[in-house]
């Protein structure tokens, strides 16, 4: 279990909505420093509720093997729910401090997050935990952002999965993963191969053309492409009319595109240059960065070459 998250439980509040909101649904979860002694007490009312409704009538009619039978039976659910209730518990408590100021927690469907609290519940992973905390906060932020096929995906997805994916998503401009000679030890000394690319693709992550490729559409001014990378925005002068350039083998299924956002990558020194080098071979010119500044508004604004 994390840590305990000091919330001001105001009632207006979108922490306050969104616990409100789990809680009718499951009935069980309250505010962060409450959550061990809820756990403890839904094992404890699920063996009174069993004892009261199973136990006591029909123990008494089978023989002591089954009567152990059955209360290792009832412990094993006990236990089994109270881990899957610690689960929801603790991703939620991971995800109350992403909320915005402005979320809209009341505005997630309800059956899209019964769906989420029924697939996270078997998540014990730390890390796997922090990818469904972004997944709900992410939804109360922006209702409809995660759709439920994404969610069923995730309960299906391995660890390993995960972090083949985040490391892809380090190539990632504009959301779309630039991947071009896979060989290149650009893309091989920070774990991208064939067979890593090819299991996304299986999966349902990406589709992986090793023969071909794929086109990068920019965002334009006038003749200008302008593309981001990590927060460091690249102009490119096209020449002739064009605004669009090749950008290697990969490009993201749906899914892919809803979860590249929440992944945490970082990105990968050298990349920047790197595919500022692929560009010019393309015959566009790369505007210098020091010509390139953010308006108040925050529109780009490009200098003289």
């Amino acid at each position: 279990m994390p840590g305990d998250v000091n919330i001001n439980f105001d009632p207006t509040k979108p922490v306050t909505v969104m616990v409100e909101k789990i809680a009718n649904l499951i009935g069980a979860v309250g505010a962060p420093a409450q959550i061990k002694r809820i756990a403890k007490a839904e094992s404890e009312a699920l063996l009174i509720r069993t004892d009261a409704e199973n136990k006591a009538k029909k123990l008494e009619l089978i023989a002591e093997q089954d009567r152990e039978l059955v209360e290792r039976t009832f412990h094993r659910i006990a236990y089994e729910e109270t881990r899957k209730q610690e689960n929801i518990e603790s991703i939620t408590t991971l995800a109350l401090p992403q909320l915005d100021d402005d979320a809209k927690p009341e505005n997630v469907d309800d059956d899209w997050l019964l769906n989420f609290l029924e697939k996270c519940r078997i998540t014990s992973s730390a890390e796997m935990q922090q990818l469904w905390a972004r997944i709900l906060a992410g939804q109360a932020n922006n209702p409809g952002e995660f759709s439920k096929r994404t969610v069923n995906f995730v309960a299906e997805l391995d660890k390993s999965e995960a972090e083949q994916f985040t490391t892809l998503c380090r190539y990632c401009w504009n959301g779309k993963p630039l991947i071009y000679d896979v060989h290149h030890p650009i893309y091989t000394d920070n774990g991208i191969n064939f067979q890593m690319l090819s299991h996304l693709d299986h999966i349902g992550l990406i589709t992986f053309s090793p023969i071909g490729g794929y086109r990068f559409d920019f965002a334009t001014l006038e003749d200008i492409g302008i593309a981001e990378y990590f927060g460091q925005t690249s102009a490119i002068r096209f020449r002739e009319g064009r605004t669009s350039l090749s950008f290697g083998h990969v490009m993201m299924t749906q899914t892919g595109v809803q979860l590249e956002p929440i992944c945490n990558a970082t990105p990968v020194p050298g990349f920047r240059d790197f595919i500022h080098e692929q560009w010019r071979e393309e015959g566009v010119t790369i505007i210098p960065d020091d010509h390139i500044s953010e308006r108040p508004d925050g529109s780009i604004s490009i200098g003289k070459e």
